[in-house]
């Protein structure tokens, strides 16, 4: 099986600490307003999740921030780190 790996190169300024919950926890600047949404992994399931509007309203499966990363939704475990920070 080839192991598929996932570069994500995230501003400093954008990073987050992670919490008991989740992981690599960084933040997407929306495309149409200034706002900024939070994107981490569950510690527990590996799945990716976004804070934005599209990700809750859509039950989870997916919105335009995860899919611009290549990253899944709505519980589907996805193994991917961030680079270290500088």
């Amino acid at each position: 099986m080839t192991a598929i790996v996932l570069k994500v190169s995230i501003p400093e300024d954008r990073r987050l600490p992670d919490t008991n919950t989740h992981v690599n926890r960084f933040q997407i600047k929306s495309g149409s307003s200034n706002r900024l949404y939070t994107i981490a992994q569950s510690r527990s399931g590996l799945w990716w999740a976004c804070s934005c509007p599209g990700f809750i309203g859509h039950g989870g499966k997916q919105c335009k921030h995860l899919a611009s990363l290549g990253l899944p939704g709505y519980h589907q475990p996805f193994e991917a780190t961030l680079p270290a920070g500088k």
